[in-house]
């Protein structure tokens, strides 16, 4: 009985007050400490009456989002007529939701801010990494770059300088979405923050 409980819970994750988990028939039967299973056997783990906000479970697009990451879910359906489920994951930033539209957020520090000049560009290194973790969709990989780019242009970096951080970087760096081929990686990041940004 443990070992099917423990199995049932190995995809849920919490981190401070974010809660999520894939479909778990014990999850919400075991929330509280007055929920009980097999005559007592197993309890619940929260106070009873605490409002347990619980990120859903997967909605009918297939579609899971947990802190900064979204988990996309996919069907193939091979030649052998086995379906295979494909998971790939983008970056969720809820501050791209409806209810923040109109709200201006300056993510990052100014380049004439107090920082050095090497903490202020390290800001791309930062990010960069972050993406690296958390990214397996190239296209979404391709527009956060090209959205990072941006923003710091625009906060007064210099584009030149930001897209060699860049580019040594992806070098550097085996990533996930790149396939080993850090150069094309690269160059279609530049394709698309020219054609988005025209520059």
């Amino acid at each position: 009985a443990a070992l099917l409980l423990l199995k049932s819970f190995r995809l849920t994750n919490r981190f401070v007050d974010d809660l999520a988990t894939a479909p778990n028939p014990y999850f919400e039967r075991l929330l509280h400490v007055n929920q009980t299973i097999l005559g007592g056997l197993f309890k619940g783990i929260y106070p009873v009456g605490s409002n347990i906000p619980i990120t859903p479970t997967l909605d009918e697009g297939r579609k899971l989002q947990f802190m900064d990451i979204e988990m996309v879910f996919e069907d193939e359906l091979l030649s052998s007529g086995a379906v295979v489920v494909q998971g790939i994951t983008r970056l969720y930033d809820k501050r791209e939701s409806a209810a923040f539209a109109g709200i201006e957020i300056a993510q990052y520090a100014h380049v004439t801010s107090q920082l050095s000049k090497s903490c202020g560009y390290n800001i791309l290194t930062g990010q960069a990494l972050r993406f690296g973790f958390i990214i397996s969709d190239r296209q979404d990989f391709i527009k956060r770059y090209t959205l990072l780019l941006h923003k710091l242009v625009s906060r007064g970096y210099q584009f030149a300088l930001l897209a060699r951080r860049l580019k040594a970087f992806l070098v550097r760096h085996k990533l996930n979405v790149d396939n080993h081929a850090p150069t094309k990686l690269f160059g279609d990041v530049m394709s698309a923050y020219q054609t988005t940004y025209g520059s």
